[in-house]
């Protein structure tokens, strides 16, 4: 969500001009789970459940944008579980670009109900009863990653480069990153990673297994010449 601060009242509801849309979630509203608007995919192998979450404040909708292409990509766990949820939908509904913050939650702020003494006590709201309905599947993650957009005002940025968080790339690639704040270069940036993606091959365990022998072999190579350089 690309967003920049209109001129306001002291008193008034803050504006910010959004770049991003609500995405249209269609039929992955309905959940697999028991738990409207969570999905939940198990690999036969074991491992962690890791669960990613998005719309716990329903005007930031980026997140929405990622947990759906993960799942119209159908992105599958090699181990464990994965599960992605669209937490805030009653929020979520309520978006309006004309008035992004107008649709942060319907009664209270989801985000801070997650008290065992908050979740366990006789109060009743839109946001409690979504958070009750959530708790069972959250307590059974290992690692939750829970996904926002700013609110404060800000300009747009990209960031460019080919450094990596490894040590080789600090220390012998010497390679660096860009941090670019502006719009137009954003919107530029965006547009590349796009077209990119289109033209991209998707390569899962799968078919890296069954890569051919010679691509095998040049791996090798140059994976035993590493430290010469």
């Amino acid at each position: 969500m690309l967003m920049s601060s209109a001129p306001s009242s002291a008193d008034a509801v803050p504006y910010f001009a959004v770049d991003l849309g609500a995405p249209d979630l269609g039929p992955w509203r309905a959940g697999n789970t028991g738990v409207s608007g969570f999905w939940s995919f198990a690999s036969t192998a074991p491992g962690p459940h890791v669960m990613l979450v998005a719309i716990i404040h329903g005007n930031e909708v980026a997140g929405a944008h990622v947990l759906l292409r993960l799942l119209q990509d159908r992105i599958r766990p090699v181990c464990g579980r994965l599960t992605l949820g669209f937490a805030n939908l009653d929020a979520f509904d309520r978006f309006d670009p004309a008035h992004p913050t107008a649709s942060r939650f319907v009664d209270e702020d989801l985000n801070r109900l997650w008290d065992p003494a908050v979740l366990d006590s006789t109060r009743q709201s839109t946001e409690l009863g979504r958070a009750r309905a959530m708790r069972p599947l959250i307590d059974t993650a290992d690692v939750l990653l829970d996904l926002h957009s700013f609110q404060s005002a800000g300009d747009a940025f990209a960031m460019i480069g080919s450094y990596n968080l490894d040590d080789r790339s600090w220390r012998k690639n010497m390679e660096a990153n860009l941090a670019v704040e502006d719009p137009a270069f954003t919107r530029y940036v965006r547009q590349w990673f796009e077209h990119d993606l289109a033209r991209a091959n998707r390569i899962d365990l799968t078919s890296w297994r069954q890569r051919a022998t010679l691509r095998r072999g040049a791996e090798w190579v140059a994976f035993a010449l590493r430290k010469l350089w």
